[in-house]
This record gives C-alpha cells, sequence and structure tokens, in this order.
C-alpha cells in the first residue's frame, strides 16, 4: 500500500507516526522549503540561495526515532537549539567542539548537554555530523560576516553543510540529512525541484506579508487572501508600489511577479502510484496550500483516479486562518490544487472524503474550527463531521481517522476466505455436480479464496478432484452446528456460505453471491427463489398439484414471514425460507445457531437484521423437486417460524435496552 501525504512540520506528527508503524505500507511525506522564522530564515539568508530545511529536519527525525533508524543520542543532538543569547563566537566554538568531540574551550552552561551527546555518538555518527558541520564552519569562515548561531537547531546547520556537501542542490541534501539517520531516500521528498522561492502574501485588509514567518506569526490574527511564491524579495519601489496600491491591483500585481514552483518528478510519480493521499491538517497558507500550487500536483492527483483522497481539517484555528471554517479551507485548498484557476479539475477528482471535526465547547482556549456551511459545497456525500480530536489534545486521532481508510485499501488486494458448506448432499453425484455448476462460474469468485466442505456417502474420484482449482473438504457424517463453528473459528474464514445441494439450487448462483461481496461491502448476501418469479411458481405447481388449497396455504403463509420481519426490523426479506445465502462469519461466532433446526433460516434473519448487518436479496435459479424426494416446510413448521420471529424480536428489543 502506497501512501503520500502532503504535511508541514508539526501538523501531521500524530498522523505520520501512526502510517509510518503500519506494516505493508510505504509512505512519502511531501514537503515545501519556504519556512523562513527563527534559524530556518537565517540560514536561508546566510546561505542565499537554500530554501528552509526546518520541516524536512522535523519529520526526518521524528521517523528516525519511530523507526529507530539510528542511534538515540544523535536524533536528541540534531534536535537541540543553541541559546539564544549565545555570541557569534561562542556558537562557533560550541560546533567545533562537536566536530573534533572536544570542548575544553567551550563554556560547560552555553554548551548544556550537547557534550555529553556528542561523546555518546557512536564512531560512524559522529564522523557524518561532523563532516556535515565542518562544511557550514569552512563556508563560514570564507564569508565577509559571521553566521547568528543563536537558537539556531543543530540540525539546520547539520542540513545546510549537507546541502553544501551536494553542491547546493537542495533536493540531493533532502536525501544525505535522511541518510545520516538511516533513513530511506524518497521517504521524505521536497514537492518542487528545489528552486528558492520566496513565500509572500495579501492579507485581506490589503497588507502586505514579505515573509512566510509575517505569515504564520501567531501574535497577528490573519485573514489570508492569497499567497505568492516570488524569485526575490521586492525592492524598495516595488514594495512602496504595492502598499500603495488597492486590493486587487496588489493582487493582480503579485499575480504578475509570481512564479509557479516546478515540481519534483519523484513527487508526480508517487502521487500518480498512491493508494492513499492524505491532506493533512498544519499551517495552511505556508505549509499546504504552496505545495498545491506546484506545477503538475493537481494533475497528478486528478489523473490518479483508483487513490482515497482524505482532507483532514484543523481542529483548532491558526493565526493564517482565523474565523475560517472547515468548509472554506477546503474551497481554499481546490483552488490552489487548481493553481489559482488555471486548471478546472472538479473536487471530487482532487478529494474523495472530507474529514471535519466537530468542535467541542468553547474552553476559553484556543478557538476550534466548525465545519461551516456544508450546502455550499457541490457535493456534501463525501463529508464525514465527527469527533476526530485525541482527548482534548488538540491533535487528531490517528485510529478515528486513517485506520478505517487503510483497513479498506488493505481489503482490495487481501481475498476474503469463504467456506462453503454443502447441506443435504446425501450422495458424491449430487456433490460433484454442484462442484461442476460452481467451476462454471469460476470467474465470479477469482477474487476471493473458496474452500468447500461436503459430506458424502462415498468419495469423489481423486482424478476429478486433482482437477478442481478448489480446495474440497470431505466427510463422512453430516453437518453439526459445533463443527461448523469450529471450522470457521480455526481456518479465519471472513465469509460462509450455506448452500443446500439437494438439486433445487443451483451451484454457479454461490459463486454469483459471493462476487456481490467485494463490490458492495456486504454482511449478507441472500438468495431468493421468489425474485425468480417463474421457478418458484413452477414449485408450487409441482408440489401441490393435487392440493391446490394447501398450496394456497403456503404461499400465504411465505408472504406471511416476509411481512413480519418488515414489521418488526423495517426490511422487507422476500424468500425467508432460501437454501443458499452468504453470510459474515461474525455472524456465526456472536449467535449459537442449530443448522439442523427446521426454523434455523429464521434464527439466522432475525440475528442479520436485529443485529443491523447489511443484506443485498439476489435472485437465483431454483428447480423444483417431487416432495417424494426433498423435505419440505410444513405448514406446523411454519406456524412456530412466526413465533420464533417474534420471540427473537423481543430478545432483540431487551439488548438494546442494556
Amino acid at each position: 500500500m502506497k501512501v503520500v501525504l502532503f504535511t508541514g512540520g508539526r501538523g501531521s506528527s500524530v498522523l505520520s507516526k501512526r502510517l509510518v508503524k503500519q506494516k505493508d505500507l510505504s509512505i512519502t511525506i511531501l514537503i515545501n522549503g519556504y519556512d523562513d522564522g527563527a534559524s530556518t530564515g537565517a540560514i536561508r539568508r546566510f546561505l542565499g540561495d537554500c530554501l528552509g530545511p526546518s520541516d524536512f529536519r522535523k519529520n526526518a527525525l521524528r521517523f528516525a526515532q519511530e523507526l529507530r533508524t539510528c542511534e538515540e543520542q544523535a536524533v536528541s543532538l540534531l534536535d537541540k537549539r543553541l541559546g539564544i543569547h549565545l555570541s557569534p563566537v561562542q556558537g562557533r566554538e560550541i560546533v567545533r567542539g562537536i566536530c573534533g568531540r572536544d570542548f575544553t574551550n567551550v563554556d560547560p552552561a552555553a554548551a548544556g548537554d550537547i557534550a555529553g551527546l556528542t561523546q555518546a555518538l557512536g564512531r560512524e555518527m559522529h564522523n557524518n555530523i561532523a563532516d556535515r558541520l565542518q562544511k557550514f564552519l569552512d563556508f563560514e569562515h570564507a564569508q565577509p560576516d559571521a553566521f547568528a548561531y543563536q537558537d539556531c537547531s543543530l540540525g539546520n546547520l547539520v542540513f545546510a553543510g549537507s546541502f553544501l556537501a551536494c553542491d547546493r542542490d537542495f533536493n540531493h541534501a533532502i536525501d544525505d540529512f535522511c541518510g545520516i539517520v538511516g533513513l530511506p531516500n524518497g521517504m521524505i521528498v521536497d514537492v518542487t525541484d528545489g528552486e528558492n522561492l520566496i513565500l509572500v502574501a495579501i492579507d485581506a485588509k490589503g497588507n502586505y506579508l514579505p515573509r512566510e514567518e509575517d505569515i504564520v506569526d501567531s501574535a497577528e490574527r490573519s485573514q489570508i487572501e492569497d499567497i505568492f511564491l516570488l524569485p526575490d524579495p521586492l525592492n524598495g519601489r516595488e514594495l512602496l508600489e504595492i502598499e500603495n496600491m488597492e486590493l486587487d491591483a496588489s493582487l493582480r500585481r503579485l499575480n504578475s511577479l509570481s512564479r509557479t514552483p516546478r515540481p519534483n518528478p519523484l513527487a508526480i510519480s508517487r502521487i500518480k502510484e498512491a493508494d492513499l493521499i492524505v491532506y493533512s491538517p498544519g499551517t495552511q497558507h505556508s505549509s499546504l496550500f504552496p505545495s498545491y500550487m506546484t506545477l503538475g500536483i493537481g494533475d497528478a492527483i486528478a489523473s490518479n483516479l483508483s487513490a482515497i483522497k482524505i482532507f483532514i481539517s484543523n481542529i483548532h484555528e491558526d493565526a493564517e486562518i482565523a474565523d475560517a471554517s472547515a468548509v472554506h479551507i477546503v474551497r481554499r485548498a481546490v483552488h490552489y490544487l487548481n493553481r489559482k484557476n488555471v486548471q478546472d479539475h472538479p473536487a471530487p477528482a482532487l478529494i474523495t472524503h472530507y474529514l471535519f471535526n466537530y468542535p467541542k465547547l468553547d474552553t476559553g482556549g484556543v478557538p476550534y474550527i466548525t465545519p461551516g456551511n456544508l450546502d455550499v459545497l457541490d457535493d456534501p456525500r463525501p463529508v464525514r463531521i465527527g469527533n476526530y480530536e485525541d482527548g482534548t489534545t488538540g491533535f487528531h486521532d490517528a485510529d478515528k481517522t486513517l485506520t478505517p481508510f487503510i483497513e479498506t485499501i488493505l481489503a482490495r488486494d487481501r481475498k476474503d476466505r469463504i467456506a462453503v458448506f454443502m447441506l443435504d448432499t446425501g450422495s458424491s453425484d449430487k456433490v460433484t455436480q454442484s462442484v461442476i455448476q460452481m467451476l462454471q462460474n469460476l470467474e465470479s469468485g477469482r477474487d476471493h479464496h473458496i474452500e468447500v466442505y461436503y459430506a458424502t456417502d462415498k468419495e469423489i474420484g481423486s482424478t476429478l478432484k486433482a482437477n478442481i482449482p478448489l480446495v474440497l473438504h470431505e466427510r463422512a457424517d453430516a453437518f453439526e452446528s459445533d463443527f461448523v463453528r469450529e471450522v470457521i473459528d480455526e481456518n479465519d474464514y471472513d465469509y460462509v456460505v450455506l448452500f443446500e445441494s439437494s438439486g433445487m439450487y443451483h451451484g454457479g448462483d454461490v459463486m454469483k453471491l459471493i462476487s456481490a461481496l467485494r463490490a458492495n461491502s456486504l454482511d449478507v448476501v441472500w438468495g431468493s427463489r421468489r425474485l425468480s418469479v417463474n421457478d418458484i411458481h413452477d414449485s408450487y405447481r409441482l408440489r401441490y398439484q393435487g392440493n391446490p388449497l394447501l398450496g394456497l396455504v403456503s404461499y400465504i403463509g411465505s408472504h406471511m414471514l416476509s411481512l413480519l420481519y418488515l414489521l418488526l426490523y423495517g426490511r422487507y426479506v422476500s424468500d425467508t425460507l432460501s437454501g443458499i445465502r452468504v453470510v459474515r462469519s461474525e455472524i456465526f461466532s456472536l449467535n449459537e445457531f442449530e443448522f439442523n433446526d427446521p426454523a434455523f433460516n429464521q434464527y439466522l434473519l432475525s440475528a442479520i437484521l436485529g443485529g443491523k448487518y447489511e443484506i443485498l436479496e439476489m435472485p437465483v435459479r431454483f428447480l423444483p423437486q417431487s416432495p417424494q424426494k426433498v423435505k419440505r416446510t410444513t405448514v406446523l413448521e411454519g406456524l412456530k417460524s412466526i413465533f420464533i420471529i417474534f420471540a427473537q424480536r423481543i430478545q432483540w428489543i431487551g439488548r438494546s435496552r442494556r
């Protein structure tokens, strides 16, 4: 299973941890490098042509810690920040101390536990970190001005060294840094080709925000009007022009200056191959929307028609989405995925599911984001509104948000295990005929692993068995309920088929009913003779040709059973006495059925409808036989069935009240 996650630095930490631990799953984290706050901004300005490393560093260290791909001390060291009051000389001495494992000339108070973490590193890890830091020191030495080390992340300095070691190729530097902490190439990917663009914005009041740091500034609640990616900062004249323009004019002017980032080919290919694409929560206008604007990203997403594409809205407001609803954020995301309406991909091609958190009551803290007016969405069917928060943490519960979709995708490739129990066989001829009819419709069951159980008076011929592409289990005695339950539990079957193989039902319909499972995510597929009108009428003529009055009673009685289910459960089942049914094995595990009870179907249907399982009735062929050959339901058994249906309904009412 292949997953692509659009994210920033911290916004998807819970979700990415959930994904990276999933077996049989490969994950690609797509990030942009437009961050320019704190030490990231300092490094970008000092190097001159480098994107921001912080979000790449944060994700790499998080994954390295979760997957234990490197020494714990290395993750701790690379996550350290130098003191906020360090002078350039003090900062440089600490970095030199790390490179040489010698802190003799370093103020212990300034170094903190950096010295201890450095000494604890293994030789190879230390050499890799020291090599990148030394490259940064060599670069600084050649510059006219010193680097401002205060409050700088050591991991960002190592990343800067990777950038220099990779001949100033940002995307190669990502792989280099990830390799240091033991992560494979291509797990964390820049969504762009690495061009050093500058993220700017205009807010709703017309104010120009010249840096990414200004967009996400928590001290200012900004409603962002639009974002832009510039190749260079505005000069003084351009800035003055923008500040003196009306809002519409400034937007047009910045759009004319804005650059559409070129994509990373690896990002495009990963999106096209993905089974699951996740738009994670985060700072939308800095971490996410700029990624969506990249050339070809929206096209690649829209062209992948088989992927599930989930948009997970923020739980709490960020400064840059003040007073925004989840619906508003979705509409802006679609806007940027279409590169500000340059493309015209419809929303369902870009997002298949929306997960909106239902806000709790205002607790006086950061405001919750409300779902908003769902009527604004052209199609609200994909919207899921629920409590997706993990307690009151402000973070999403990863299992609530992702697990159902992961299980759905994994189930696509997993073959359901199905046990077919042939009942009322009596002879090897009947078994053989049923199996051959199943094989004639085998294509319908190709997506499933099917095993057949039967009892017969003598074994089926070995030559025939050797040519049957199904697993056959033969026994001499008729099936007892305990045996069936034991077989289900021991073999971990997903579904059970109960098929009356007396000759009245066609074996090919077993495969037809099974084929309906995968497409419809059903719990039960119920074969109905009544949906095949001619067959059921032929049956009545054959059985009751000498006693039309008894035939009328039987006809009315069978419809009465159907109406009872409609009255008591709100579901009409046309053929309550069917002899061919596909049932999820869970239903057998939770209920004590006696398979040889003449009223077995009524117990089974009561459990299905009372347990609110999804059931589909499908027409099946019916070959009427003489009453001398097969046993039919008697009038007395029919009356008993009515009593059982009422009794079972009372029991289900009692369960629901507990």
